[in-house]
């Protein structure tokens, strides 16, 4: 049996260019599936994401001349990489049911925002 197109998208865990209302209704139609409200709400939260990673980052350059070049790089690169490692298990984990699609798509975002604030707070102007 071959795959239909909207199991082919949700394969590749995108939504391929679907508007908004258009994975509503498909989340409508098909409440059991929990991937549908997981790429609702990952479209809502992809912006956010944009500002996450710019809390996170700010901070390592404020202290860039203070600190030891590599160690900062360093230090920024495995806070993106944890970021996204988060952001990819918790997907993931949202997508087999075994975590509310809501919780999924936010919760990487919201907890990495807490830390890039707490980081921002902290520098020195």
């Amino acid at each position: 049996m071959r795959p239909s197109l909207l199991e082919l998208t949700l394969r590749q865990g995108t939504a391929l260019g679907f508007s908004s209302d258009e994975i509503s209704t498909l989340a409508d139609g098909y409440p059991d599936n929990p991937r549908f409200r997981l790429l609702l709400h990952q479209q809502w939260a992809a912006p956010v994401g944009t500002f996450v990673l710019l809390l996170l980052g700010l901070p390592m350059v404020y202290r860039l001349g203070r600190a030891n070049v590599f160690r900062t790089f360093g230090a920024t690169n495995g806070l993106v990489a944890a970021y996204y490692l988060a952001d990819a298990v918790l997907t993931d984990m949202g997508s087999r049911g075994a975590l509310n699609p809501v919780v999924a798509a936010w919760a990487a975002h919201v907890v990495f925002a807490a830390l890039g604030t707490v980081l921002m707070s902290s520098v020195e102007t």
